[in-house]
Formats: structure tokens, sequence, C-alpha cells
């Protein structure tokens, strides 16, 4: 995790280049551009299915011993919400202790759920793990409370479709004793062999509370391999601690007088030395700006004074932008390298706290020629857009601004492939679906690594869908739920963050995959359909109406590839409740509910090894 801002002085001679270049490819990570990775080659265009729904009959539940391993084959059993084969045990304890329950399967991936209620299928479990430190068992730490019986329910995931067996085993645990968190007053911990454990992870567990109701911070510092969960107070009967977030370097709490708050600092296999800090939380203000006009030519200077952004300085520029423009920013240096980034809201200073959707809307490092760099965006009328500079390291640099009159947006017709080729930076698109569907944009290009981008505005940081190489080869596919006769616009552009203005040919299709309503599914009858496209792109769509509150089995079969099944509640934009990349998937219905079934091509496996490592030959 990167801390984007930090308002610090920059020490002289702090720079690194090998860090500032790895710093720009993880932003490279944040924006989805990547290198381009080897892809098997695309299915056939058209493939065959039978859909079947069915009335899914309760599992059965066992009974689960302390200290005593039990193992069972799996082989049709029940199926729980991604495909997967499950059973179910039911749990109770004599005293208030905690329990380890581990899950390990010789043939498959297993995981745990755990309840403390029957309806296993409709509530969210109170607490579940996949895979533990270095392997891929699963195992549970959870505190039981006596005369409360737990439901405790294990999937496995086998290779394709084969099945197999799980050991299943419960045991007394004693957690990690837990140690009162000074304020603001840096601790020093150890994680390592002799630490507790705690979900198969090195564990530390420190503890605090707040007189009043305050905003805290709670900090790693000097580590890059401990992550902390914070979670609130004891489990209480029948509940589960509340999390904060995901395991991270530092988490916001609003906390609140009288509760008990738990950290744990974790560490896998390896171990870590870590700072842990509790301290008031301080929003990050605006860094300093300064007005650049366009166009025209400013100056600047990188100094050890300027605020940190991936462990290099900063300058912050502002423009604001009175009528819709294109905007071309030059930086060039004769002391740094610099490099330059553009976004259209402040929140960029909150990274990583600030949603996964704000990103910059322009990027680059050297495309205008040496160590220059050269960047164009489109300016909207009344936006204000912040301008980051950066280098290698200090010295004087020169920005020039730009402008010219927007270029006319082209419209993207649908079911037609298109050739252009790339100007000086991105090229926009409309798009407008005229009914609601998912809509699928394919870029192709011989000449450089596509990316494609869906965004809701035609210069904006929020990203609505992405891709890099989900075409094949270097090519990019992304495909996203849209709104009949809403227009979005379709960012082109090459994936390379250092040459973003290398031009090139490259193709562009729309297609669109209406909901149909007459395309629905009752149970007991199987139907037929035909699914067709790239990878993980739903290619046919169907719906259910639920009769009553059961339990349902969707199965695919008569099958010539490998599918992707996603069901959602309610509509094409609604919560998926089940997700499956095999031939089937179960879940729970509600008397009523409408739910919306999408049925795609899944990823190919990887081809299988041979005991010397190399690639086997295909069947025929």
């Amino acid at each position: 995790m990167i801390h984007w801002f930090e308002p610090v002085a920059h020490p002289a001679g702090r720079f690194r280049g090998w860090g500032f270049r790895l710093g720009l490819v993880v932003l490279g990570a944040h924006l989805g551009l990547a290198l381009a990775q080897p892809a098997n080659p695309p299915p056939p265009k058209h493939q065959p299915y039978q859909l079947l729904l069915e009335p899914l009959a309760d599992p059965p539940i066992h009974s689960l011993p302390l200290g005593q391993p039990q193992t069972r084959a799996l082989e049709g059993h029940s199926v729980d919400n991604e495909g997967d084969p499950c059973e179910f045990w039911s749990l109770r304890v004599e005293q208030l202790q905690t329990l380890r329950l581990t899950a390990t399967s010789p043939e498959g991936d297993p995981r745990i759920k755990l309840w403390n209620t029957p309806a296993v299928f409709q509530d969210p479990p109170l607490a579940e793990n996949d895979d533990t430190s270095g392997s891929s068992d699963a195992l549970l730490d959870y505190q039981f409370f006596p005369g409360q019986t737990y439901y405790v329910g294990v999937s496995v995931r086998f290779p394709e479709e084969a099945t197999g067996s799980y050991t299943l085993t419960a045991t007394p645990f004693t957690p990690p004793a837990p140690r009162p968190l000074p304020w603001d007053e840096p601790v020093a911990g150890h994680l390592g062999a002799q630490s507790a454990s705690l979900q198969g992870q090195y564990c530390d567990v420190w503890t605090f509370s707040v007189p009043e109701p305050r905003v805290v911070l709670v900090a790693l510092e000097d580590t890059e391999k401990a992550r902390l969960n914070v979670f609130v107070g004891p489990p209480e009967k029948g509940k589960t601690a509340q999390r904060y977030g995901s395991p991270s370097l530092r988490q916001r709490i609003e906390a609140k007088p009288g509760v008990y708050y738990r950290v744990a600092v974790l560490a896998s296999e390896q171990e870590a030395d870590y700072r842990l800090r509790l301290g008031p939380y301080t929003p990050p203000p605006l860094p300093p700006t300064t007005p650049l006009a366009v166009p025209g030519i400013a100056e600047g200077e990188l100094t050890d004074q300027d605020l940190i952004f991936l462990d290099n300085p900063c300058d912050v520029w502002q423009i604001a932008v009175q009528e819709g423009q294109r905007l071309t920013l030059t930086c060039s240096s004769e002391a740094t390298d610099p490099w330059m980034a553009v976004f259209d809201t402040p929140d960029f200073v909150i990274l990583p706290d600030a949603p996964r959707t704000v990103k910059p809307i322009a990027l680059d490092d050297d495309s205008g020629g040496g160590t220059t760099a050269r960047l164009s965006f489109d300016g909207e009328a009344g936006q204000v857009y912040y301008l980051l500079v950066l280098g290698y390291g200090l010295g004087a640099y020169r920005l020039q601004t730009e402008s010219a009159p927007l270029p006319p947006l082209k419209e993207l017709p649908w079911g037609q492939e298109i050739t252009s080729v790339l100007p000086d930076g991105p090229e926009i698109w409309e798009l407008t679906p005229p009914a609601a569907g998912v809509v699928t944009v394919q870029m192709k290009s011989r000449e450089f690594d596509s990316f494609v981008a869906i965004k809701p505005r035609r210069s904006s940081s929020q990203v609505l869908a992405e891709d890099d190489d989900s075409g094949g080869e270097l090519n990019a596919t992304v495909s996203f739920l849209a709104e009949a006769h809403r227009t979005y616009y379709v960012q082109a552009q090459r994936s390379d963050v250092a040459d973003l203005a290398g031009g090139g040919n490259y193709t562009l299709e729309a297609t669109l995959t209406e909901i149909i309503p007459d395309q629905s599914l009752s149970l007991g009858t199987p139907v037929h359909g035909t699914v067709a496209g790239a990878p993980n792109v739903a290619g046919q769509s169907w719906t259910f109406m639920a009769p009553a509150n059961q339990r349902v089995l969707l199965r695919l079969s008569q099958l010539q590839f490998h599918p992707r099944i996603i069901v959602r509640l309610g509509g094409p934009a609604g919560k998926v409740i089940a997700e499956s990349a095999r031939s089937q998937v179960a879940f729970q219905t509600e008397a009523g509910a409408f739910y919306f079934i999408q049925i795609g091509l899944g990823e190919e496996p990887p081809a299988p090894e041979d005991e010397g490592g190399e690639e086997a030959p295909a069947a025929d």
C-alpha cells in the first residue's frame, strides 16, 4: 500500500530512482495498466448449452465432536453459491472457550464458514476462512459460547469437475493475550516463530478504548511484511466482532467511549519487525497549489521541502478551465527527470483511503522525448484539475501549457469493427445504448498493448470499468452493465504508462446484450442457449421469478466450453448472490423475488505440466 501524500519535509539525498520507478509501476497497476501476459487462444465463436433450474433439498447436518478428525467424501453432496460441493456440521460447547477449526483436503482447496443459525444459505456467516499461510488449507479460530448451537460449513474446490474428500477438526485453542496500546506513543513488536498464532499467521494483539468520541488512526510503521486488523469489542454471544476494512497498514476508526477495541498485527510465514501507533486522525489537507495559466509558461523547482508523493518530491498545480478545450502539458528539466499526473478531484491526497475508482485522468513520464514528460487531456468547462509534477531528483523544471478547441467526439457504432489511429494521447468515443443490457467493448492492435476504460464523463478520474489484456494477446475487452439511453465515454489508449503518446492503429467494436424479458426460466424445465464472445463476458441472460422460499440448483449440461455463471438479485445491476466458474451453482430464493442469470464463457484452465515442468501436449 502506498502513502501517496505525507505532509513532511523531504530530506536531502532521499531519492531512490528504482523506488520511484517501482512506484510508477505500482501506479500503473492502480490504473489497471500492466505488461501483456500470454493468453490462451480464444474459444470458438458459438457454444451451445442446456440449462436446468431445479429445487435443491436441504443438506443433512452432522454432529462435530471436539478433538476427533472427521474425514468424509464430498461426492454427491450439496452445492454452495460458488458451485462447489459442501457439507454441514453442528457444534455445541459446555463452557466459554475458543476453538480452532481446520479443514484439509488432498485433492482440493477447502473453505470453512461458521453460523449461529441453521439458515446457513440465507444468513451471512459469523466468520469464514479460505487459505492459511503458505497452504490451501482452511483455519478458523472463534470464541464459542455455551448453550449455543453453531453450524460449520465446509466446501471444497476441486480441479475441473473432479470430486474428493476432506478432513475437519475442532480443537481447543488459546488465543493471543492482548496488551494495552498506549495513546500517541509508538510501541515496537516482533512477529516470528515465538509469536502466538491467529488464523494461521503470526499474531500480536493490542487493545485500546477512548474516554470520549473521537476519530483515531491506528497505523503500522517501519514494516513491509506485517498488516493489521481492527476489531470492535470481544465477540458477543451469537455475533461476530466487527472488523474495519481489509488487512492494511493503517485504519481510521470513529471510536466511541465504553467500547473495547482490539488491534491484531499479523504476518504470514516470514518474521517481521514493526512499530504500532495509536493517535488522533487528522484528515490530510489539500496540498498548497499554484495556479497554472493556459496557455503559458511556468517555472517550478522540486526541493527537499516539498510534499512526498511515491517517496519523491512533488509540486501541485491547479488548472481552472473556463471553457471546454484540449490541454497539452509539457514538463522539461535539465536537473531532473520529471513526470506528471492529472486528477479532476482533490481526493487523490487521501489515497489509499479514497475510493478505488479515483484514478488519474492523464499520466506520462517520457513521451515528450528524452526525459521530457508530455500529456494531453480534454478539459471540461467549469472543472478544476490538479497537475502533479514529480522528479527522480531535485531541481528546477519548466512547464508549458497549450490549448486547442475540443475535437468533436466520435460516436461508436454498434456491432461494427471500426479502425482508427490514436492521436497524441488517448482517444475518446461516445457510446449510448438504445436499451439496458451488458455492453462489451473490444479494442485490438498489432502495434501496441491496448487499454480501454469506460467513464461517466468525457474527462473524469472516475472509471466505471477498464481492461488491459482480457481480449487475448495484447488486446483489451471490457464489459459492463449499462442503462438505456445514457451516454458513456470509451477511452482507448496504449497500456504503457511511459509511452501514452506513441499513437498507432487499432480497431474498436461495441456490442450490446439486451435484457430480454421473455428469456425466463421455470423450475424443472430445461432450456437451450448459445454463448459467444470473449472469456469473462456475459454472453446470454435469463430471468427467474421465484415461486417460493427455497434452495435451487442451476445446472449446465451438454457443454463444450468452460462456463461462468453469475446470479443477480433484482436485475442486471443487482447484487451478485452466486457466482461460479463450474457447470453448476446453488442459491437461496425468496418468494416473488426477481433473479437475473448471466451465462458466459469462462477462462480456459492452464495446461497441465509434466514432471519435467514443460507444458504437456494438448489432447486431440
